[in-house]
Order: C-alpha cells, then sequence, then structure tokens
C-alpha cells in the first residue's frame, strides 16, 4: 500500500478517532518531527522488555517442571482391584478385630462372619474369607451371600476352581432363581 493511499484513507476516519488518525497523518508527512509517542507506545517501551522476559522465564520454568515430572500411571479399570499390600493396608483394622471378637464370643454370628469374610478377602486373605463363608454355609444353607461370594473366591484363585465356582453358583440360583445378580452369575459361571 502507497504512503498517498494511507494518508487518503486517515483523512477519512470518522469523528471517534479522528485525533488517531491524524496523528498517525502527521507521522507518515513528517517522520523525524518529533511527534510525541502515544501512551501505549511509551509503556510498551518502557515495561515492554521486561514483562517479555518474564514471560519467557515462567515459560522456560514450566516448560523444566512440565518435562521432569514422571509419567501418569494409566489407570486400568477393567482389572479387579489387587489383593497385595496395597489392598491390606485400606482394610479396617479395627472393624476386622472387632467382627473376629464377635465370632469368638459367638460362633453362630452369621452377619459378623460374611462381613469378617468380606474384610479378609479384601486383605488378602482368601482362605480366611472362605472359612468364614463356608461356615455361613453349614449354619444357613439357605443364605445367598456366602454361595455367592464363594462363586468369586473360587474363580479368582490360581489356577480357577471352576468346578467349585460352579457349584457355588447355582446354590445361589437353586435358592433364589430371580437373583439380583444371576446375570452376574450366569455371566461368569465357567462352562456355561
Amino acid at each position: 500500500m502507497k504512503t498517498d493511499d494511507i494518508l487518503t484513507f486517515l483523512s477519512t476516519a470518522p469523528d471517534e478517532i479522528r485525533p488517531w488518525a491524524e496523528e498517525q497523518r502527521q507521522r507518515l508527512l513528517h517522520p523525524e518531527s518529533g511527534v510525541k509517542p502515544t501512551r501505549f507506545q511509551r509503556l510498551t517501551s518502557t515495561w515492554g522488555k521486561p514483562l517479555l522476559m518474564a514471560a519467557v522465564i515462567a515459560a522456560v520454568v514450566f516448560g523444566v517442571y512440565y518435562i521432569g515430572k514422571p509419567p501418569a500411571e494409566p489407570v486400568d479399570t477393567a482389572a479387579p482391584p489387587a489383593m497385595g499390600e496395597a489392598a491390606k493396608q485400606q482394610v479396617d483394622v479395627a472393624r476386622m478385630a472387632e467382627l473376629t471378637a464377635q465370632v469368638e464370643a459367638d460362633p453362630s454370628d452369621i452377619d459378623a462372619r460374611l462381613e469378617l469374610g468380606v474384610l479378609l478377602m479384601g486383605a488378602g486373605d482368601p482362605e480366611g474369607a472362605e472359612e468364614q463363608w463356608v461356615a455361613v454355609t453349614e449354619l444357613d444353607s439357605q443364605r445367598i451371600e456366602p454361595w455367592y461370594n464363594l462363586g468369586f473366591l473360587y474363580l479368582s484363585r490360581q489356577p480357577a476352581d471352576e468346578a467349585k465356582a460352579r457349584e457355588a453358583w447355582e446354590k445361589v440360583l437353586e435358592i433364589d432363581p430371580d437373583f439380583p445378580q444371576a446375570e452376574v452369575i450366569k455371566n461368569h459361571m465357567p462352562g456355561g
């Protein structure tokens, strides 16, 4: 664009920006005449370089931090909870002790045995859980919860005890064919 075209354009500026347009016109016509710099020009010449340097430093610091950060652990939502040390630490030890005392005081306390079995399984003690749930089936063979839990326990073993899992879950379906978790059982039942 030629200077004459710019001057023509600036002379047609609306009234709201006429002072600015006139200032720009004067700059084009008399570049060395010492036209007073605008407030923005004065501000950027005073603070522009320090602000730019601060932004660059902040970007470098952030970049070093971000690059040095260890990668995030992928979360495997399909995997069952681990039965290792981390799971053991999450168990309510006080509640487990309380339930153990209840069972020792009253071995026929079915609810205490069921809950204790769940806590033992969560603590990585499947044998202890099995002991509690089998005891419940002996106390009340029509109780669904221990049979349901035993089915999963038997499948979680290495190698899985598919025969015992099938037997436990068939008992659940025999007791209550309309059990809310019947579909889960049918989907997980081995050999079916």
